[in-house]
């Protein structure tokens, strides 16, 4: 049986091109370039997952398995009825017993429990870099060059650590902002809620749009967080068309995947980890890099450096490759 190593290590056979130019982008192309390429986002996908494993550790205590289980009574209005019974055995107060005095399931967190939020939360380290990695890889396939996944997946992490490791914390934290946000207004009723409602449902998915491009200009230029988030926001309307279809895309993915989860909850489950995530982001990096090719690479061949005062050369940014 070969290792995750021989599976996902160079190919000998590779060659300069891997046997087609550039890709192109139009949805025929998606298409082909996504045949192509279809077993190596396979591979790419359990490469991310396994770069993320402490997730797993966050996925198992949703399952409440960690914690105790006891019953409680669930009605809030128990301590005064309880208190009134201390006083008085009037049978009026005895017969509200029943309605009163019903139980429920509480689960109670352990020290166990704790113990794996604690490791889950080892994602904030792993994500972003991973999320360097991946599109890197990506962009390669975009570009139709020769990729090879575990070695070009590594260098791209450590090329783009630093960067990755603050960029990764800071789309957790708008993620997660966003959502909170998103869900706290959907839950408060009224004009003026609903108002901020729908702010925040925009604003949700024009962070969506702006993450199809952080991490590939992060390993493409060399920019400071600032400069990637700002072109990122640029894109993210620049690049409209393209980042709406790819929007459609990563719907239908994620609705089928949902759809098979209940129709084959085992298969169902197992997608994430075998193609859901890469092909994801391979939607949207495939959508995503013509724009930053069209803004940003062209012009920069076009006019590879500019002179400052003293007659200096002065490098506009430099392409990662």
């Amino acid at each position: 049986m070969k290792s995750l190593f021989e599976i996902f290590g160079p190919k000998k056979s590779a060659t300069k091109d891997d046997g087609y130019v550039e890709a192109p982008t139009n949805l025929k192309g998606f298409f082909i370039v996504l045949g192509r390429k279809f077993w190596n986002i396979s591979n790419l996908n359990l490469l991310y997952v396994l770069c993320n494993i402490p997730i797993f550790f966050f996925l198992y205590t949703l399952t409440g398995q960690l914690n105790n289980h006891v019953q409680v009574v669930g009605n809030p209005l128990y301590p005064a009825y309880f208190g009134m019974l201390t006083i008085s055995k009037d049978p009026s107060l005895l017969g509200l017993n029943g309605l009163v005095s019903k139980f429920v399931e509480l689960s109670v967190p352990t020290t166990a429990t704790y113990v794996f939020w604690g490791l889950s939360a080892l994602c904030i380290l792993t994500f972003g870099l991973s999320n360097s990695g991946m599109a890197y890889i990506i962009r390669g396939y975009n570009r139709g060059e020769p990729i090879f996944i575990t070695s070009d997946f590594f260098g791209s992490v450590k090329r783009n650590w630093k960067q990755g490791l603050i960029l990764g914390i800071i789309d957790l934290l708008f993620c997660y902002l966003l959502v909170w946000d998103f869900i706290f207004w959907n839950a408060q009723g009224g004009f003026i809620n609903g108002v901020f409602y729908y702010v925040s449902m925009f604003l949700c998915i024009l962070y969506f749009f702006m993450r199809f491009y952080m991490y590939t200009i992060m390993i493409t230029f060399k920019l400071s967080i600032f400069k990637i988030l700002k072109n990122s926001f640029l894109f993210a309307f620049l690049g409209a068309k393209r980042n709406i279809m790819a929007l459609i895309g990563i719907a239908v993915v994620l609705v089928a995947n949902v759809y098979l989860f209940y129709a084959l909850p085992v298969f169902g489950v197992l997608l994430p980890l075998i193609i859901t995530i890469s092909l994801c982001c391979f939607i949207s990096g495939y959508a995503s890099y013509p724009v930053i090719k069209k803004f940003m690479i062209d012009p920069y061949y076009k006019e590879e450096h500019v002179s400052d005062e003293d007659g200096n050369v002065e490098t506009i940014f430099t392409d990662r490759g």
